[in-house]
C-alpha cells in the first residue's frame, strides 16, 4: 500500500466514522510455497556436519528472496478474494468490500505484512479472524504505529491526526543531531549569507 491509498482509508474512516484497527501477519513470507527451484549455502553455525558443501533447496520462501514477495501476494490476494475483497485498481494492496451504502462495508490495506483496516466492526472481526485463521496474526486491535507514524483516530468527531515524532527522532539520532539547537528561522533576519 501506498502512503497516500494509507491517507485516504484513514481519511474515510474518520469522514464515515468507520473503526480502524491494524493488525502483523506471522512469517508472512514463510507462508507462501517457492514454485522455482531456489538453492541456498548452509548459513554459518546451521551447517550440517560432514556435509559443509551441501545446499539447501529453499520449500517456503525467505524475507529478502526476491521471489518470496510475489508469492506472498499471490497468496494474500487468493486469501481476500476467498473472503469476499476485491484489490483496487489504484492500489493492489487496497482491498474493498461491499459498497459504502452497506452497514457491512470494510476496506484493508497491507504494506508486506502489515494491515490497516477500516469498516464495521462486524466485518473488520471477520476479516481478523480470517486472516488469524489461515496465516497467523499478532497485535490485532486499534491502529497505534503504522510505517513509522502514529495515527490518533477520534473517528466520531471525524478528525484522525498523524504523528511522525518517532520517525524524525530516530533520523536525528541517525545523524548525530539530536543535541542540536533549534532556530523558529533558518536564517537571522536580514543576513544575507550568499552575498560577500
Amino acid at each position: 500500500m501506498c502512503l497516500e491509498s494509507l491517507h485516504t482509508i484513514l481519511a474515510l474512516a474518520a469522514i464515515h466514522d468507520l473503526k480502524v484497527i491494524q493488525f502483523d501477519i506471522t512469517s508472512a513470507y514463510l507462508h507462501s510455497t517457492l514454485k522455482e527451484e531456489v538453492y541456498m549455502e548452509q548459513l554459518e553455525g546451521y551447517i550440517t556436519p560432514g556435509k559443509k558443501d551441501w545446499v539447501w533447496r529453499l520449500k517456503k520462501g525467505l524475507y529478502g528472496l526476491v521471489q518470496a514477495g510475489r508469492m506472498w501476494n499471490d497468496k494474500l490476494n487468493a486469501h481476500m478474494e476467498s473472503e469476499g475483497f476485491t484489490a483496487t485498481a489504484k492500489d493492489p494492496a487496497i482491498y474493498i468490500k461491499n459498497s459504502w451504502a452497506s452497514d457491512d462495508f470494510a476496506a484493508a490495506g497491507f504494506w508486506v505484512d502489515d494491515c490497516v483496516a477500516i469498516g464495521s466492526r462486524k466485518e473488520l472481526a471477520s476479516l481478523s479472524k480470517s486472516v488469524d485463521a489461515k496465516h497467523g496474526i499478532t497485535g490485532p486491535g486499534e491502529v497505534k504505529w503504522v510505517l513509522g507514524m502514529l495515527p490518533e483516530c477520534n473517528c466520531s468527531a471525524h478528525m484522525i491526526a498523524i504523528s511522525q515524532e518517532a520517525f524524525i527522532d530516530s533520523t536525528l539520532a541517525r545523524f548525530n543531531l539530536l543535541d542540536t539547537t533549534t532556530v523558529t528561522a533558518p536564517l537571522a533576519p536580514g543576513s544575507h549569507p550568499f552575498c560577500s
